[in-house]
């Protein structure tokens, strides 16, 4: 487990994986994740590696944004923030970069996401799950609407 905690002082804590680095999940399951005390976040420009068949990969920050690669094959990852409550906290997460499926891979969505922050998830269909919540922009100037889908088991 990668836990991000801010310092204590109040001040927000990021952690930023840079274009040229690498981590690899090589056990059966695997977290970064951080607390929620000042809005901490970890942001992807380099690359999340899960490859173990069967595995799962959780990236659960409050504020996750990946802008690189997210990799993940036979095996399962489950991207957002959410505290299990009724109307609780779903952390806001975007993809810029590319979330890559392969094999029996399969990703569940969950926090909060906006349908532009989805960005590119290659091999998608059948296996995406959503849990959390995702944000519709409006074409027009009406405020975003906000809709909960039902999960599939």
């Amino acid at each position: 487990m990668l836990q991000l905690q801010d310092a204590g002082d109040g001040t927000t804590a990021t952690l930023t994986l840079g274009p040229l680095e690498t981590i690899t999940a090589t056990g059966a399951s695997a977290t970064i994740d951080s607390t929620t005390l000042n809005g901490e976040a970890v942001i992807n420009d380099g690359t999340i590696i899960a490859a173990m068949a069967g595995a799962s990969l959780a990236i659960t920050p409050l504020n996750f944004t990946n802008a690189g690669l997210l990799s993940v094959t036979d095996a399962s990852l489950t991207i957002g923030y959410d505290d299990d409550y009724s109307g609780g906290v779903r952390g806001p997460w975007s993809n810029a970069g590319a979330i890559a499926l392969a094999g029996t891979a399969s990703l569940n969505v969950d926090g909060a996401v906006a349908t532009a922050g989805l960005g590119t998830i290659l091999n998608a269909a059948p296996r995406v799950r959503l849990s959390g919540v995702i944000r519709r922009a409006s074409p027009t100037t009406a405020p975003q609407r906000w809709c909960k889908r039902p999960t599939n088991t």
